[in-house]
């Protein structure tokens, strides 16, 4: 690798080094790959594998896309530390018969930096960015979910550009009360070439529970999660985090993340949903199957605004920010959750 590359590389690495310290510099890569994808699970420890109940989904655990009954769309803006910033857009369809379907692009850059060669000359002005392109699908019957996600991943480090694949795969159990199990194994491949030199991709092995309901009062909710995180660059460990709803207009969420090796440990964070209007599919004297199944389904379309706020030791913190729409007719959705009873139609 070039000296070019080894300073973006090792700024790179320096910006984002309270994130990552546990790996050797430059041990893996690319860095995109470990940033949390949106504020929800950012703000809740990033312990989403069994929660995994939105488009966000296919950053976490794919076979969550499979439970969808609405389109939804996601942008987030995540001013991450000083010079380094991520843009991430994701979009899932779920359909009634063939499963759901997402897509999604997560882009990490830091700003131009001086750069340096190996006797501390300056060589000028380097920049690096890291862009990853998903596609996923997932598939649900009864309470089960199996999902699956393929990466096209760049990295660009100063001069230096390298591409390659990376692939996603999870499962996601619903039980009777709320309660879910979730397993994912994320970013398998065979790593990044920069030069002369190769990097593994970043693995990621989440398993955990988690459970959703009703809280205190009509209209309020409660959820939590918990997941052992296993890593191939650091130790393994463990994360939580709550989410509670006093209207359902407004969620409150707090998070923590048990890695020793990183300064990601407390998050917080917020969310508002905005019901949007929207026309019906189908007018009410039509008799037909699909003019009762539009008309059902023509629910109001609604807005998600969540923040998140991550302590990140001595850098400071992180604020993230995204918009979720969720939109379109739903499917069915399956009136009974648990795997042992199985899906349950409507009487159309």
């Amino acid at each position: 690798m070039g000296l070019l590359a080894r300073g973006a590389l090792g700024a790179l690495l320096l910006g984002l080094g309270p994130a990552f310290a546990s790996a050797a510099p430059g041990t893996t890569s690319p860095e995109s790959l470990r940033v949390a994808a949106a504020p929800r699970p950012a703000s809740m420890g990033e312990a989403f594998a069994a929660l995994a109940d939105d488009v966000n989904a296919i950053a976490y655990n794919p076979a969550g896309l499979g439970f969808l009954e609405r389109q939804e769309a996601a942008l987030m803006h995540n001013v991450y530390v000083n010079g380094v910033t991520q843009e991430y857009a994701a979009y899932a369809l779920p359909t009634h018969l063939f499963g759901t379907f997402a897509l999604s692009a997560n882009l990490l850059r830091v700003e131009p930096f001086r750069a340096f060669d190996q006797n501390d000359q300056p060589i000028g002005e380097v920049s690096a960015d890291d862009l990853s392109l998903s596609g996923a699908y997932a598939w649900s019957w009864r309470g089960l979910s199996v999902g699956g996600a393929f990466k096209h991943v760049r990295s660009r480090l100063a001069d230096t550009t390298a591409r390659g694949a990376a692939y996603d795969a999870g499962v996601l159990v619903r039980f009777q009360h709320g309660l879910n199990a979730g397993f994912s194994v994320q970013n398998l491949g065979r790593g990044l070439r920069y030069d002369q030199e190769s990097f593994p991709l970043p693995r990621m092995s989440r398993g955990g529970l988690s459970w959703k309901g009703r809280f205190l009062w009509p209209g309020s909710s409660a959820g939590f999660t918990v997941e052992g995180d296993f890593p191939n660059d650091r130790n393994p460990f463990v994360s939580g985090g709550g989410e509670l709803r006093f209207h359902p207009m407004m969620a409150l969420r707090v998070g923590y993340r048990g890695s020793q090796d990183d300064d990601l440990k407390f998050s917080w964070g917020a969310g508002f949903r905005v019901p949007l209007r929207r026309e019906a599919f189908a007018r009410a004297t039509e008799p037909t199957w699909e003019a009762r199944y539009d008309r059902e389904s023509s629910l109001p379309a609604e807005l998600d605004i969540d923040y998140a706020f991550v302590k990140l030791g001595d850098l400071g913190t992180s604020h993230r920010i995204s918009m979720l729409l969720r939109f379109g007719k739903g499917r069915p959705p399956e009136l009974s959750p648990s795997w042992r009873h199985g899906y349950v139609p409507k009487d159309y």
